[in-house]
């Protein structure tokens, strides 16, 4: 039976891997991205996002059957402050957004983090000020912090607001998920690789990796395909690794 997905940020990179499977399956996708996609809006402002919603709701007023939130910037990018706004905000705000329509269809959702979230060198006041204070005292806040804790703050942020939604979430029907994935093989990521300020760190970063390589689109696609999945029904407020062995090298006493 067909069903009706959203993806944020599916142009290009696991979105858009994402989208192509589903497509494939014989499914409906609404794409909304800053460019090419079904929906343009800028999903790090607030009217961007609101206005996001409202085209949901017109395009797929019966109800969607699942989100896989993609959108995001890297460590790299300026100004600091739109990397809390888009990866955090841009996440959670489409959740919340959403949610009626979710609850309709009792649909699944599915985040994307990053293994860096949980890292060890995370900021927590970043994390506290993004999951604690409104939007515009955080951005104030991340505008004066480095742009690679920033970002790792912001997924972990992400992480976070889903396992304390998660349990009131699957009371309404829905089941909200995670996915942290590894270095993978994106345009996002060819410019973190290029950058004077992080390139290096990425290198040695891929290098340390125990599997040996960056992950393709489609090895992060597969799983969190599975999550949207009735596969998954038991699966609710769930953290998924797919990095390689990353985590479970650098922490392999704490799950």
């Amino acid at each position: 039976m067909s069903k009706t997905y959203v993806i944020t940020g599916g142009s290009t990179g696991i979105g858009a891997a994402v989208k192509a499977k589903l497509l494939e399956a014989g499914h409906s996708v609404i794409l909304i991205d800053l460019h090419n996609g079904d929906i343009e809006a800028d999903l790090s402002k607030p009217d961007g996002r609101s206005d996001a919603i409202e085209k949901v709701k017109e395009i797929a007023e019966n109800g969607i059957d699942g989100l896989v939130t993609c959108a995001g910037v890297g460590p790299h990018f300026e100004p600091v402050a739109a990397i809390a706004a888009l990866n955090y905000y841009g996440t959670t705000e489409l959740i919340k957004g959403l949610q009626p329509l979710l609850e309709k269809k009792r649909g699944a959702v599915v985040a994307v983090s990053s293994n860096s979230a949980i890292l060890p060198g995370l900021d927590t006041e970043l994390v506290s000020c993004m999951s604690e204070n409104n939007e515009e005292a955080t951005l104030e806040f991340c505008s004066a912090a480095e742009g690679a804790k920033v970002y790792a703050a912001s997924k972990f942020a992400v992480i976070k607001w889903i396992r304390q939604n998660a349990a009131a979430a699957i009371r309404k029907g829905i089941r909200i998920n995670v996915v942290a994935p590894g270095i993978t093989e994106t345009p996002l990521t060819n410019q973190a690789f290029s950058d004077e300020r992080y390139g290096a760190a990425m290198q040695q970063f891929l290098q340390m990796t125990p599997i040996g390589k960056m992950a393709s689109p489609d090895m992060i696609a597969k799983p969190i395909l599975f999550l949207l999945s009735d596969d998954a029904e038991y699966m609710v407020g769930s953290l998924m690794l797919v990095d390689g062995g990353v985590d479970a090298q650098l922490r392999p006493t704490q799950f």
